[in-house]
């Protein structure tokens, strides 16, 4: 087994994935690039007016922080509005989906695990 050590992940150097017309993620600590096997990281960003995407996880547990904006949450049958210093817990098995309603971009980073990736 080898050692893991500390690496340093810049938001500017991971690439965007799309996942609708208006929500973008970057994967920042995965599975697979840095070798983390009980946590992934990253930044979503949410242009508002977008169609909630929805999505559920059997048994990865996900943890949102509302780094700037507001968003609501659509997790089950529950909408669930939160904004700028906010965190929310998701747990596994609970279908769930972002939409943004407001005028401005929203940043979140999120934590997910354990990893996919």
């Amino acid at each position: 087994m080898s050692k893991k050590s500390a690496k340093v992940v810049n938001v500017r150097d991971i690439e965007s994935v799309t996942l609708s017309d208006s929500i973008r993620v970057r994967r920042l600590i995965t599975k697979g690039r840095e070798g983390s096997d009980k946590i992934m990281f990253g930044v979503v960003f949410v242009e508002p007016g977008n169609k909630p995407l929805k999505w559920k996880y059997e048994v990865e547990d996900e943890v949102y922080f509302i780094l700037k904006g507001e968003v609501t949450i659509y997790c089950n049958n529950k909408k669930i509005k939160v904004k700028e210093g906010d965190a929310i817990y998701l747990p596994a098995g609970e279908k769930h989906g972002l939409i943004n309603e407001g005028k401005e971009s929203a940043t979140i980073i999120y934590a997910l695990s354990p990893p996919i990736q």
